[in-house]
Order: structure tokens, then C-alpha cells, then sequence
């Protein structure tokens, strides 16, 4: 995924053709905003980028399979990991 800040689009610094015919999610970044969610790979990701994760794994097919044995692991964690 390519982040791109909102003030190089409006400064002109983006060229169309780097978004034509691609899906563009846009977020805000709020200091005390609350916008952040903890994953498994960043305590803190912004939600925009978890909105953005979930469409590509839509996109591309490649979701995480929530199976027999990702449930065990799950419910053998403790609660503060999951």
C-alpha cells in the first residue's frame, strides 16, 4: 500500500495518473483522535490502514482462514493478546 499525505495531493505533487483506476481510502490523522486500533503487528495502526489491509486481502483473495487450529491458539491466549 502507497500513503500518500493529502497536502502533496492538493499541492499538485501527485499526478493523476498515479490514482486513476485505483482504489483510494482517505483518512485523517487526529493527535487524541482515538482513530488507532492494536494488530498483531502495530499496537497503534491507524484505521484507515485497517480499512485499507481489509480491502486489499478482499481484492486479492488472501484473507487469514480462521480455522480449527487458529481458534485453539485464540482461545488458548491470554485475553490481554487477543
Amino acid at each position: 500500500m502507497r500513503t500518500v499525505s493529502a497536502a502533496s495531493v492538493l499541492a499538485g505533487e501527485i499526478a493523476a495518473d498515479d490514482i486513476r483506476e485505483r482504489i483510494v481510502v482517505v483518512g485523517a490523522t487526529v493527535t487524541g483522535g482515538g482513530d488507532f486500533f492494536p494488530t498483531p503487528f502495530d499496537s497503534v495502526m491507524p484505521g484507515v490502514e485497517v480499512v485499507a489491509t481489509a480491502i486489499t486481502h478482499l481484492m486479492a483473495g488472501d484473507g487469514m482462514l480462521r480455522d480449527q487450529l487458529v481458534r485453539l491458539v485464540d482461545a488458548s491466549s491470554p485475553s490481554c493478546c487477543r
